[in-house]
Formats: structure tokens, C-alpha cells, sequence
């Protein structure tokens, strides 16, 4: 299957997947009001930030280990069923000694829950992240496609409880986490059948795994930090009604992360197959530079309809947030090269370049986040989220050209004759 069949599928899959999240954040918003809202943003945004610091970046280990290193399969999913086992054990543990510090955004709500509900949180993002990296190394694009689809489905359906309950979040909550639990368990088995697993347990080798996903974890923990910790200052520094702000202004910038979601794993798949490393970097460098033209120029159609589906869509209440909708639009434009040279870097186990692009783009928000919440709250947060973007994405490019010797011109601008080639394989695909 072709590089544009394989990105095709998993960009509809991400593109669909994402289009119900979104759907969710406007169920939830509507019926939550913007501090049930913030603690519903708050808790997925705690969990998934906690997963990742949690799984050592061993899923993109499982990726790199089938396709670069031939290691053998059912070695390395019997180690990450050990690393699962372990991690449920630590996670626990670690709730438990930070609840205090987890609590402080979510006051009002009854502790034992909160805390339960956050433990199965963490378990199904580790789980799912897993059993997705034996798919995409496994190249079963297809299932994997249908996996992601079927957790956003789940999300999406859970979320008309905020209709019925509006003033009990914890029970919104609830319900989301203990329908996902049930779906990872099915997926998962579903993934253990179309594989067959030989299981092996190589401690040698899950040290290998871990040694290598440590330096992608921080890749992934810079990136996560950098796009989601502002609702967690904006809720203690400010308050949780204008974090249930920004975090709808952050749904207005999530389809404009489709592309780089959707074409990222699949690209990182097929990088690290490919031997020739000019190939290697002409791939990377036309694909971020198609990536970027294609978000600029839906940018230009989204833009007009910002305030009507902000006054329509979630009412009047968010309007305050119009303004970071549009500073943040601008972000996600800058934030796509940090995203697409992350797979490049990764591919080629150069982890470093992106951690120092990423640790420097993490200094820079929280920096900013201190020096601009205080005194402009939403808007602050807003372009402390700008700031960190261009950071990213700056340093992202300098280590790229230095490496691969294309100009970052040639990297972001997108040519005649890529245009020529799209539309080619579009009209033979139509035909």
C-alpha cells in the first residue's frame, strides 16, 4: 500500500475520530456551563499528561524495534504487557501520594472518585497507546483506523449524560472513563487475536525499549506540556470558569491538528522502513510543506465562521473567548513543522533535536504564563500558547536543515510540482 493510500486512511480515521471529540467539547460546554466544562477539560487533561509522563514513550519503542531493529513480536508485547502490569501497580501509588495536589483543581467534587476515575483514566490512554503501536507496526492501518475511531465514538456518545446531569460532572465523567475501560478491554483482545502474539519476556530487550522511549517520552511530555498546560495555570491562577474559556477556544484549534495527527503515525512507520536516508529527508520535508499548505488554506475558510459557530454553537457565554480563538488559530499553524520533524527525528532515533526544541518551547510557556495571566487571564494564556508554538517549531527547523541540508524554504513552502503530484494522485484515485 502507498504512503498516500496508508495516510489517506489514517488522516479520514484521525479527521472522523477528532470530529467527535470536538463534538463532545461542544456537548459538554452546552451543558456543563464553562466551570463544569473546566473540570471535564481538566480531568482528561490530567490523565492524559500523567499517562504520558507514566509509559516511558514505549509505544513508539514497539514501532521502531519492529521495523528498524526485525526484534521479534511476541517478545516485545509480552514485555509490554509486563510494563502495563507494573505501571497499573505505580500509578496507584502515585495518586495516592499526590491527592492533595490533584485535588486543588477540582474542588467540590467527592475525592474517592476523582481519584478512581483518574487511575482508569491513565490506564486507558497507556493501554490503547500501546496496542495501537503493535498495529501501525504491524502496518494493519485499517484496524487501527477502526480503534481510534471507536474511543472517540465511545466519548462522544457518553457526553449526552451532561444533558441529563448537567450539575453532576462527576458522574459525566464517570460514565466516559468506565465505557472506555470496557472498549480498550475488547480492542485489545481484538488486537491479541489478528496478531497471534508468541509471548516471550526479555528483560534485556524491555531495558532497550525503555532506554529508547525515555528520550521520545520527553518529546512526547514537552509537546503535551506545551499544548495543554495552560488550562491547569489558567485554573489555579486565574479561575475555572475562564479555563472552561480557553478550552473551548483550544476545539477551535483542534482541527487544525488534524493533518499533522492524522499523517504522523503512519509517516513514522514509513520513515523508519526507509533505508536511503535522502529519501529519508525529502519525505519529511514534502510532506510538512504539503501539511502546512493545505492548513493555511483551510485556515482561510475557517476563520470567517469563528464567530458564528462560537455564538451559535456553544452560546454566548464563550464569546469572551473569540479573541485567543484567533491568536491560537495562528499558533496552530506555527506548531505543524514541531509536530511532523518530531516523526523525522524519531525515525531516526535523533530524539534529542526535538527534546531541545521542545524543552525550550516548555520554558518559554510557562514563563509567559506567569508573566501574562496574572494581568491579561485568558489572553494571556492565549499567547503564551503562540510564544510556545513558535518556539517549537523554530528550533524544530534550524536542527532539520543542519541535519538534512534542505532549506526551510524548501521545507514549509510548497512547490509547483507539488501541486502537480496532488493532483495527479487525486484524479488517478477518482478514476
Amino acid at each position: 500500500m502507498s504512503f498516500f493510500k496508508q495516510a489517506s486512511y489514517s488522516t479520514i480515521s484521525y479527521c472522523v475520530s477528532a470530529l467527535l471529540l470536538l463534538l463532545t467539547g461542544v456537548i459538554t460546554a452546552r451543558f456543563l456551563g464553562p466551570e463544569g466544562r473546566s473540570y471535564y477539560a481538566v480531568f482528561f487533561t490530567i490523565s492524559g499528561i500523567v499517562a504520558q509522563f507514566l509509559y516511558f514513550g514505549i509505544s513508539k519503542a514497539n514501532i521502531y524495534f519492529l521495523n528498524r531493529e526485525k526484534s521479534p513480536y511476541g517478545v516485545l508485547f509480552g514485555n509490554s504487557l509486563f510494563f502495563i502490569a507494573v505501571l497499573s501497580f505505580v500509578s496507584a501509588i502515585l495518586i495516592l501520594i499526590f491527592q492533595s495536589q490533584i485535588m486543588r483543581f477540582f474542588p467540590g467534587l467527592p475525592l474517592e472518585w476523582v481519584l478512581l476515575l483518574l487511575w482508569g483514566g491513565i490506564l486507558i490512554q497507556v493501554v490503547s497507546d500501546i496496542y495501537s503501536s503493535f498495529l501501525l507496526g504491524k502496518h494493519k492501518y485499517g484496524l487501527y483506523a477502526i480503534c481510534g475511531f471507536l474511543i472517540a465514538l465511545a466519548a462522544f456518545i457518553t457526553a449526552f449524560s451532561a444533558y441529563a446531569m448537567p450539575d453532576d460532572v462527576i458522574s459525566v465523567i464517570g460514565l466516559r472513563v468506565v465505557v472506555a475501560v470496557a472498549l480498550v478491554v475488547v480492542l485489545f483482545a481484538i488486537v491479541w487475536r489478528v496478531t497471534r502474539p508468541e509471548l516471550g519476556l526479555s528483560i534485556p530487550l524491555l531495558w532497550q525499549q525503555l532506554r529508547f522511549g525515555i528520550k521520545n517520552n520527553v518529546i512526547n511530555i514537552t509537546a503535551s506540556l506545551n499544548y495543554r498546560v495552560y488550562i491547569l495555570f489558567l485554573t489555579v491562577m486565574v479561575s475555572p470558569e475562564v479555563a472552561g474559556l480557553y478550552s473551548v477556544a483550544m476545539l477551535f484549534v483542534e482541527p487544525m491538528r488534524l493533518l499533522p495527527g492524522g499523517v504522523g503515525p503512519v509517516l513514522l512507520s514509513r520513515l523508519s522502513d526507509e533505508v536511503c536516508d535522502d529519501k529519508h529527508r525529502q519525505m519529511t520535508a514534502r510532506t510538512c510543506r504539503i501539511i502546512m499548505a493545505l492548513i493555511v488554506l483551510g485556515t482561510l475558510v475557517y476563520v470567517p465562521l469563528a464567530p458564528f459557530i462560537l455564538q451559535f454553537v456553544f452560546g454566548a457565554e464563550y464569546m469572551p473567548a473569540l479573541n485567543a480563538i484567533w491568536v491560537m488559530m495562528a499558533a496552530g499553524i506555527l506548531g505543524v513543522p514541531f509536530q511532523m520533524m518530531t516523526n523525522h527525528f524519531t525515525s531516526r532515533s535523533l530524539q534529542r533535536y526535538s527534546i531541545y526544541a521542545g524543552v525550550c518551547a516548555l520554558i518559554v510557556a510557562v514563563l509567559a504564563c506567569y508573566s501574562l495571566m496574572p494581568f491579561y487571564g485568558l489572553m494571556g494564556g492565549a499567547v503564551a500558547y503562540f510564544l510556545s508554538a513558535f518556539a517549537a517549531s523554530a528550533l524544530s527547523l534550524v536542527f532539520f536543515v543542519r541535519h538534512s541540508k534542505i532549506s526551510i524554504r524548501d521545507t514549509i513552502i510548497i512547490c509547483k510540482q507539488d501541486v502537480v503530484d496532488l493532483i495527479s494522485v487525486l484524479k488517478a484515485r477518482r478514476a
